[in-house]
């Protein structure tokens, strides 16, 4: 429950002055004691009534005693707790700029790979769309029926090597089948590097994604604080990498990079709410803009008959 301002000074008073409260508390203990028995007398009657008043102000004290703790140790706990969050959006912070430093530059890279509009209309765009829950081979197999995740893997590497291998551009521009048999074996040679290429560049997208869902999911650092700024990015790198690292999850207890697949569906489902909510509050403004627009028109054509 959210305390005040006036709770959290109260509790921060008592909290930065207990000592003096429990000496106050023992001498005002003292003092009253001493008071009662001057009314009343040392003998044994006088005693008697000391001592049962005694046991009640005793009591009374312990219950302020209590309550001094239980302040004491809710305004601790309230204090560890902002520290806590406050410590988790820092991290967050970090986590946004290592994911500037890091990831940003990797799938720029990896956007050459899709730079032809076909293959990012049909693998980046279409896994945007897709309802992504498993991320395994079952899953790919759903989405890219007749492994034709392993036709776009090929055709993925050769756009990259296309865009940034000159020699392979060059060769590419004519007609392949012109080619004689040692270019064929060099085109050979060339996209074989550039598959090894853009599966290192998956690779180490992915094992900095998970590291970095690792720390989000753990509650190390607060992904809240960076899922504006960063949601977009994240699921066009995951996205990218999607054909060339889940397939290898292919039951529930050896699954890789299951960080990525949490933090995925979580914010996945985060952007579909807002996005519900926006189009509603859209539809809201249409409907009242025809009201509105209905309610001008009839205003002009109650006019207009008067003026007639």
């Amino acid at each position: 429950m959210q305390k005040s301002k006036s709770d959290l000074k109260t509790m921060k008073f008592i909290n930065e002055h207990k000592k003096m409260i429990c000496i106050i508390i023992a001498v005002a203990y003292t003092g009253l004691m001493g008071i009662i028995a001057c009314f009343v007398g040392l003998d044994n009657f006088g005693l008697e009534i000391l001592y049962y008043v005694s046991q009640i102000i005793s009591g009374v004290f312990v219950i302020m005693g209590v309550a001094v703790a239980v302040i004491q140790y809710t305004y601790n706990s309230n204090e560890k707790r902002i520290e806590d969050e406050k410590q988790k959006r820092i991290e967050g912070a970090k986590m946004a700029d290592e994911f500037r430093k890091t990831v940003i530059p990797l799938i720029n890279k990896l956007s050459k790979a899709y730079s032809n509009e076909n293959l990012r209309k049909n693998i980046v765009d279409y896994l945007n769309e897709a309802d992504l829950t498993d991320f395994d081979i079952n899953e790919m197999n759903r989405l890219f029926p007749e492994d034709l995740y392993v036709k776009y893997r090929v055709q993925v590497a050769l756009n990259y090597g296309y865009e940034t291998n000159e020699k392979l551009k060059e060769m590419l521009r004519g007609d392949l089948k012109e080619l004689d048999s040692e270019q064929k074996k060099v085109v050979d040679d060339i996209m074989m590097n550039e598959m090894y290429e853009v599966g290192k560049l998956c690779t180490e997208l992915s094992n900095i994604l998970e590291y970095m869902c690792i720390c989000f999911n753990a509650e190390i650092a607060d992904d809240l604080t960076v899922y504006q700024s960063l949601h977009k990015v994240f699921f066009q790198g995951v996205h990218m990498i999607y054909i060339f690292t889940f397939d290898g999850n292919a039951n529930e207890y050896d699954r890789l990079y299951y960080n990525i697949m949490i933090l995925y569906k979580k914010w996945k489902t985060m952007y579909k709410e807002k996005r519900l909510q926006e189009q509603a509050a859209q539809e809201k403004l249409k409907e009242e803009y025809k009201n509105m627009s209905k309610k001008y028109k009839e205003k002009i054509t109650v006019t207009a008959k008067i003026n007639k």
